[in-house]
């Protein structure tokens, strides 16, 4: 149904809508929203069912780091609240996700979904620049900036776009927005590990299926229709 979707086959999307508000364990799943605002919703509002205050764990940034960082300048975290881990480690790997039980100064403690719990302290990622050095005649490599933080952020919802690359056992999934970028539903269903453990808040429509002309060319060209 995945390689269909590729080409743009209607029979795919027959598949996969037969798990509209199909049955998932929600205890355990993550809402993949096509819009940002749709994430933010969401997880704040979660946030907010939570009746306890929250805990700020505040980045430290040097140099030149940019916009788009891991997880947030302000992470704020509440126990119970759904979280994924944004950078591998020891005992995680970018994309475990699991539920906070524990907060200190400095250190959040998590359960995954595993059911093992680690203590979870600030990592720090760096962001480069490249010059060319025109009397050696090679590229030089110098740290640009840095962004140190708890590599964590909230999930109980992500964007197709910040999910790519990661796979997960339950995902709840809104197209209701509708797609708006090339392969976003493919990289959206892709997520899942199985079918049984999607669900879908709507049904898809065709007009989710934004396929770029040139992939097609190439399925043609290599014979793959």
């Amino acid at each position: 149904a995945l390689n269909q979707l590729r080409r743009c086959e209607l029979e795919a999307l027959e598949v996969f809508n037969t798990r509209v508000n199909g049955d998932i364990d929600f205890s355990k799943a993550i809402t993949l929203e096509t819009r940002n605002s749709g994430v933010l919703a969401l997880n704040m509002s979660r946030m907010a069912e939570i009746p306890e205050r929250e805990t700020i764990y505040q980045a430290q940034v040097t140099g030149e780091f940019g916009r788009d960082t891991p997880t947030d300048h302000h992470l704020a975290l509440k126990t119970r609240a759904r979280v994924m881990f944004v950078r591998n480690g020891t005992d995680w790997v970018n994309g475990t996700l699991g539920t906070v039980i524990g907060l200190e100064p400095g250190a959040v403690w998590v359960q995954k979904d595993d059911g093992e719990t680690v203590k979870v302290e600030p990592v720090s990622w760096e962001r480069s620049r490249y010059t060319w050095d025109s009397h050696r005649q090679q590229l030089q490599t110098e740290v640009a900036g840095t962004f140190i933080q708890i590599p964590l952020r909230l999930a109980w919802a992500l964007t197709v776009h910040k999910a790519q690359g990661l796979t997960f056992d339950a995902v709840n999934l809104n197209f209701s927005q509708g797609a708006f970028a090339h392969g976003q539903l493919y990289v959206a269903l892709s997520r899942c590990r199985t079918l049984e453990g999607l669900r879908l808040v709507s049904a898809l429509k065709p007009s989710d299926m934004v396929v770029h002309e040139r992939v097609l060319e190439f399925h043609g060209q290599m014979g793959l229709e």
